[in-house]
């Protein structure tokens, strides 16, 4: 069994509210980088996200993307819904091989009382990063 741990890592994890996780993912990589200027993690986002008018805080893979581009980032888009659950963990630990952290978006269906709904699975999301195996 290999292990790998990025060089870089976020200087603090925050715990997450309800929303935001977008935001949280951006500044725990800006984080990683000496790059968070110590605003609150939704500040990353943009305004209507912050406001809740657009997609109800849910920050989207091309949103995430453009606002690290913004700190020099290059963040590409990677689709794996088709792949073997054994070929979507290759693909993660290919980009953490080459020292990138990874940002996952997965459908979260689990509701506050912690039950599961396949129905919310399909329209909840949530974004984490990765930083290791």
């Amino acid at each position: 069994m290999s292990f790998k741990i990025l060089n870089n890592a976020p200087k603090e994890y925050l715990q997450q509210g309800f929303r935001y996780c977008g935001g949280y993912t951006i500044k725990g990589i800006l984080s990683a980088y000496n790059l968070d200027d110590g605003r609150h993690p939704k500040k990353y986002l943009p305004l209507l996200q912050r406001l809740n008018i657009k997609s109800f805080g849910m920050s989207t893979p091309k949103v995430i993307s453009n606002i690290l581009k913004k700190f020099g980032f290059l963040s590409p888009i990677k689709r794996v819904n088709n792949l073997s659950d054994n070929e979507k963990i290759e693909s993660i630990k290919k980009e953490l091989d080459k020292n990138h952290p990874v940002i996952l978006l997965m459908g979260n269906g689990y509701s506050f009382k912690g039950k599961f709904s396949n129905l919310r699975k399909s329209f909840i999301s949530h974004l984490i990063s990765i930083w290791g195996y």
